[in-house]
């Protein structure tokens, strides 16, 4: 099993999304990740929809491979066995609001005195310093802010906000994680080698930004956005129904190609046609009509035999999947999924493995803990001493598998 990073030790404050998407990618590649989580509720993405089986469905992906402890630090107590852990860890993660952290004693300053080599990462929307530091922040309007949001009104006027097209919205909050994860992994190996850590001021806002990278550059050096003004239908870039009613997506963009394709389509007269004045590439813009001359050859073969024919003289080309049809195909969706143990009920969890694995069908994953589930176990192995356990426990500060989910 592909286990990279094990050996190191992140504690994650954090809560909600970003936080434990960033710690996810460390806790799957063999780090040890504990959650300090704020008792009796612990961590808001419990809840957060979609739920399964009384569970939220991001829990249970995002905090696999990861150990939980309940952990109050607005306590003496809690503050203390904080503080001992810190010793003995590589890194912490927290998402809060600027200043939260140090009135619990948990700040980057705070820490670093205790330990001069902790990397301490902060998730904020709009980052520490800027004049939007203290304002809260969802996804929605991160992406408004950032500019890859939109909003149209419907048949009767009304706004609706339509900031989630796949593209140009969820995938940079995803995104955002792995920004987080590389600095912190970056910053660690740093670390390793000058012997001092060091405080990342992570802002949200620039992840959706460096997500939607294309076309702000090209906003910024153009005042305008090339795909999004590309016209339709582009013939050598399309979508195109077969025999069978099934579409599918063909891009032979290069003259190569093109040619290639017009041959194994039967339409070697269309060699020369479309826009080569570029060179080797015709990204032209709308071609309605040799679009329509495409559609109709290629209505003469149920889609599989055109994939079959295209794979095999190497034209680039797919099928037109939902997203049931891309997870189910044995070749690519099935070797990337991995079930876990539902830590209610026992079902099966299903999700997906990380993209690199040696081999791909090594990984296996623990089930997402429920809140406190770890606390007794892990204190002892980052060397807490008894007394201060016993005075966590006797003052409530600790708990000890106070929430099944």
């Amino acid at each position: 099993m592909f286990r990279p990073l094990e050996g190191l030790r992140i504690l994650d404050l954090s809560v909600l999304l970003p936080g434990a998407a960033c710690t996810h990618h460390f806790a799957d590649y063999g780090a040890d990740v504990v959650k300090i989580e704020q008792p009796p509720v612990g961590d808001w993405i419990r809840s957060v929809p979609p739920i399964h089986d009384g569970l939220s469905l991001l829990h249970l992906v995002l905090d696999r491979n990861k150990r939980s402890i309940a952990l109050d630090l607005r306590g003496p107590e809690g503050r203390a066995i904080l503080h001992h852990m810190v010793r003995n860890a590589d890194a912490v993660v927290e998402v809060s609001r600027p200043g939260a952290m140090e009135q619990l004693g948990a700040d980057y300053a705070s820490l670093c005195r205790i330990n001069e080599r902790i990397v301490y990462l902060s998730l904020t929307g709009f980052g520490q310093g800027s004049t939007y530091a203290g304002l809260p922040t969802h996804g929605a309007n991160l992406a408004a802010f950032a500019g890859v949001a939109s909003a149209t009104p419907d048949e009767n006027g009304d706004l609706r906000h339509s900031a989630l097209p796949w593209g140009r919205y969820r995938i940079p909050l995803e995104e955002a994680a792995l920004h987080g994860a590389f600095a912190l992994l970056a910053a660690i190996r740093e670390r390793d080698r000058t012997g001092t850590g060091r405080h990342l001021d992570f802002a949200l806002v620039h992840a959706l930004m460096l997500g939607d990278g294309a076309a702000m550059t090209d906003v910024m050096n153009r005042a305008t956005l090339f795909w999004e003004n590309w016209q339709q239908p582009a013939a050598k870039n399309g979508c195109y129904e077969a025999r069978d009613g099934k579409i599918l997506g063909v891009c032979p963009i290069e003259k190569r190609f093109w040619k290639r394709f017009c041959e194994l389509i039967g339409r070697e007269d269309l060699v020369n046609a479309g826009d080569w004045s570029t060179g080797e590439v015709d990204l032209s813009n709308a071609s309605p009509a040799l679009y329509r001359e495409v559609q109709a050859a290629l209505r003469n073969r149920p889609r599989q035999e055109w994939l079959d024919l295209f794979r095999e003289h190497r034209i680039p080309s797919a099928p037109l999947n939902t997203l049931e049809e891309a997870i189910s195909d044995p070749e690519l969706g099935g070797k990337v999924v991995v079930e876990t143990a539902h830590p209610m009920t026992g079902r099966p969890v299903k999700a997906f493995a990380p993209p690199v694995q040696d081999p791909p069908r090594s990984f296996a994953a623990t089930p997402a803990p429920a809140l406190g589930e770890h606390s007794l176990e892990v204190l002892r192995e980052y060397g807490v001493g008894a007394d201060l356990i016993e005075a966590a426990l006797a003052s409530e500060s600790l708990g000890q598998v106070i929430s099944s989910a």
